[in-house]
């Protein structure tokens, strides 16, 4: 396919502004351009200073034809007194000049008798002409320093990086070479712009004056000829003016480096970059020009000789919708979001990154140093370069700073460094430095991740035994553990879940055979039966048809708020301390930070109207499910309806709050975490008061798509962890997914498409999750969507080692998005939460 190529014109006063030093340093395109051209400019003036130089000699010695050759001397110093149309330089003495020349016509029948004296004029011609040859060998300087630039840079870019010391020289011989190409550029720049402006103004201007001195001389009898002495005074100004200008001596510049840069406000970012050849057989790297604008990268591929304007290739069309990844060797940032562990085995070369595209077409390219990859990746990736507006602009130079900030690279790589060993260094509300069964605090190191709790090693045991639908062991220093279940084991804790299936203890522990197992108990079977009476048979957990729980419910709800502030409060990540790697020991000996407990205070006095709306309407159903009778029922039945209807109110409010306690309570008591359909008839069985708030049962809308909406990832991962099933639609046939993409979440959007959330399911309307992501024009949620489409076959939820290098990619930004919603807290309070409507 023929790549796309654009055209854009230069005029003239932009290539004589592009022959600087800071181009020329650059060696942009522009100033190639300028170069080329200033050249032919100079090959023009010397074919015009030896025309010019002839005409005079031949006025000296053809004595006939000598008034015809005047006017040829005049038409001569027309020409070059007229700007250049190259470049569109202003001449100020252009009008007295051409007076002069006027006035030479018009007595040119006269200079027969003055042919001696008139090769004097054309001596001075012939001298800019020698000026000229003379700058031959300067010109050969420079392009022999352009060689010796380009041998250095494709030398130091193809040193592997296994050899440092080849490396080190192949940079210092770069070094030197740039610093011989400022100094050699300097001078040739200067005789270019000297020759073409101020010596070709002047070298006419003398030999125009000397003509008509000579003029004056011998025609006495011409008396008009003397009224011209304001322009001979105005052209001796421009003389000393412009021969002051030749002689300024440029400005020194150290390795190479302008201090007066040249901005181009049109283009976002440019550079050279090497580029790798899309042919198999020969994969050969190429130098190009490379530029960033308007959402796209395009590059120069040649300027050919007989080029007047600027053609550029587009390498990808719409940079919103592709990413930048970099070698992890080469990286030195360390950033996960940036680096790609696939590449080692494309290249050796050093500063190598790879653009990928939505469809997954990869472009190798490479820069000459490290800080230059550092910056095309950001800027590749970076989502500022959507943008259209001023602020998009403004924030684009802070974008770049922060790729090597000391913050950003800790706080990314503590998670995978830490791990679950992180839980235990919570702070002391949670609890989760004991045992939740045993209350031990020693060799605390597994977790049971659906139940949120920590376990020792003896309890740890029993919970296996009991199976993996009641407990899922995972060890707390072996284990990896994923960004979403660290955040559900935050929002849990062995404080809150013993508050929920301990609830009931004292009035439901009445037999003797079971009671709480003590620290270093021996008798494996006592322990065995109080993990299966606490988490089996739940025969601790409180009953919600029961007068004091609505209070109890609602410590419940201020004791999580009050678990989750605390660690947000202790949470430092600017600490000395959060930037060392944890052992058992140290945590096992922690002492809980300062907090502010006033802050604490407010946070658990104080809700949203939304939270209290929701608690509020649970309150009044569960005090309607316990004061009302009904007669459709038998005893039994209704007791037993009663707990699965007030488990079921528990759960939805818990979703739609997004307090993983609740939910935990709810499913504890038997509460199904799917939608229910005979659930719409409890409220008329029931006697419920009629539901202003939404669906408080769930009976058309599935409890994961209100935590969906609420936007914990936390209320999320429980009710999945639980059974939930994840493409369970609504009313209007919309699953989460639709409503995850609609509320631009990216980080729920994310933990679905992990779980492996079907995307190909249409609502009611014929829309999929991919219609509504476009619509909303969120560009995380649209990759992500299409990276998933393409690797729908691969178990990305269980981050299982897959062949292929798009997969392992899929991997990491899946990954990548789910560290990053863990670090900057997503999921905390929020104030724009949705309820699902008819409309939706």
């Amino acid at each position: 396919m023929t790549a796309e190529v654009i055209t854009m014109e230069i005029n003239g006063k932009e290539l004589w502004d592009s022959l600087s030093v800071f181009e020329g340093l650059r060696f942009s395109p522009k100033f190639r351009l300028a170069i080329r051209t200033s050249e032919s400019e100079i090959e023009l003036l010397q074919d015009q200073y030896k025309d010019a130089a002839e005409m005079f000699n031949r006025s000296s010695k053809a004595g006939e034809a000598f008034a015809d050759a005047l006017k040829g001397v005049g038409r001569c110093l027309s020409n070059l007194a007229t700007p250049s149309s190259s470049f569109g330089l202003n001449v100020e003495c252009e009008e007295e000049i051409q007076h002069m020349i006027r006035t030479i016509d018009a007595f040119s029948e006269l200079i027969a008798i003055f042919s001696a004296r008139l090769l004097q004029p054309g001596n001075v011609f012939l001298q800019a002409g020698m000026g000229l040859c003379e700058s031959q060998q300067t010109r050969k300087e420079f392009y022999r320093a352009c060689d010796q630039v380009d041998a250095a840079i494709n030398k130091a870019a193809s040193v592997p990086r296994s050899r440092a010391s080849d490396a080190e020289e192949a940079d210092s011989t770069l070094l030197d070479a740039r610093a011989t190409f400022a100094r050699v550029l300097e001078g040739y720049l200067l005789g270019l712009r000297t020759a073409l402006g101020p010596v070709r103004l002047s070298t006419v201007s003398k030999a125009t004056l000397t003509t008509y001195e000579i003029q004056k001389s011998h025609c006495d009898c011409m008396t008009s000829l003397y009224q011209t002495d304001g322009c001979v005074s105005t052209l001796q100004n421009y003389i000393a003016l412009y021969e002051e200008e030749a002689s300024h001596k440029p400005k020194t510049t150290t390795n190479g480096q302008s201090s007066s840069p040249v901005s181009d406000q049109n283009i976002r970012y440019e550079g050279h970059l090497f580029k790798r050849s899309k042919k198999k057989r020969w994969r050969t790297w190429v130098r190009r020009w490379f530029m960033v604008s308007d959402n796209r990268l395009v590059y120069l591929s040649s300027l050919s000789e007989s080029s007047t304007t600027l053609k550029w290739k587009v390498l990808e069309s719409d940079l919103r919708l592709c990413t930048a990844k970099v070698s992890a060797s080469t990286f030195s940032s360390g950033d996960p979001m940036m680096v790609s562990s696939s590449m080692n085995n494309v290249t050796e070369r050093r500063f190598v990154f790879q653009l990928i595209s939505m469809t997954g077409k990869i472009h190798y390219l490479q820069a000459e140093s490290a800080e230059a990859m550092e910056k095309w990746v950001t800027v590749l990736r970076s989502g500022l370069l959507n943008c259209s507006t001023a602020d998009g602009e403004s924030r684009l130079p802070r974008m770049l700073d922060m790729v090597t900030a000391p913050s950003t690279i800790v706080s990314r790589n503590s998670l995978r460094s830490l791990g679950g060993v992180s839980l235990l260094d919570e702070p002391q509300t949670a609890g989760n430095r004991s045992c939740a069964d045993c209350l031990t605090n020693t060799d605390v190191i597994w977790a049971s991740t659906n139940l949120g709790v920590t376990l020792c090693t003896d309890c740890a045991a029993c919970h296996r035994s009991v199976g993996v639908h009641v407990s899922k062991v995972r060890s707390l220093v072996l284990d990896n553990w994923e960004p979403e279940l660290l955040e559900l084991m935050h929002n849990l804790g062995n404080n809150l879940v013993s508050s929920v299936y301990e609830s009931d203890l004292h009035s439901s522990s009445s037999s003797p055979t079971i009671h709480r197992p003590q620290p270093g108990e021996v008798n494996s079977h006592l322990r065995k039966t109080w993990i299966e009476a606490k988490w089996v048979r739940r025969v601790f957990v409180r009953s919600f048809v029961h007068p004091t729980a609505n209070n109890w419910l609602l410590e419940l709800y201020r004791a999580w708020l009050t678990q989750t502030h605390s660690r947000r409060v202790s949470r430092t990540p600017d600490s000395p301390s959060s930037h060392k790697p944890v052992v058992s020991k140290t945590i096992r000996a922690h002492h809980p930070r300062p907090i502010d407990r006033r802050r604490v205070a407010a946070v658990s006095r104080g809700s949203t109207a939304r939270a209290q709306v929701i608690l509020d309407a649970l309150h009044a159903h569960l005090d309607s499910l316990m004061l009302n009778e009904t007669q459709s029922l038998k005893v039994g039945e209704v007791a037993d309806c009663r707990e699965e209807v007030a488990a079921r109110l528990v759960l939805v409010a818990g979703a739609r709050l997004g307090c993983a306690p609740f939910i935990l309570a709810g499913l504890a008591r038997g509460a199904s975490p799917n939608a229910l359909l005979r659930a719409a008839d409890w409220t008329h069985t029931y006697r419920l008061p009629f539901p202003t708030d939404g669906d408080p049962l769930g009976a058309q809308t599935p409890p994961l798509i209100f935590a969906v909406n609420g936007g914990r990832i936390a209320a999320c991962e429980l009710l999945l962890t639980n059974g939930a099933d994840i493409n369970a639609p609504d009313r209007n046939g919309r699953t989460a997914l639709h409503h995850a993409c609609s509320l631009q979440r990216v980080h729920v959007v994310c933990l679905l498409l992990r779980r492996q959330a079907n995307q190909d399911i249409k609502d009611k309307f014929g829309r999929l999750p991919i219609d509504v992501a476009l619509d909303t024009a969120n560009a995380d949620i649209v990759t992500l969507l299409r990276l998933q489409h393409l690797n729908s076959n691969s178990k990305i939820a269980d981050g299982t080692s897959l062949e292929g290098g798009q997969d392992e990619t899929a991997i990491e930004v899946f990954r990548d998005f789910t560290s990053r919603a863990y670090y900057l807290e997503w999921d905390s309070e929020k104030e724009d939460y949705n309820e699902p409507t008819a409309g939706l």
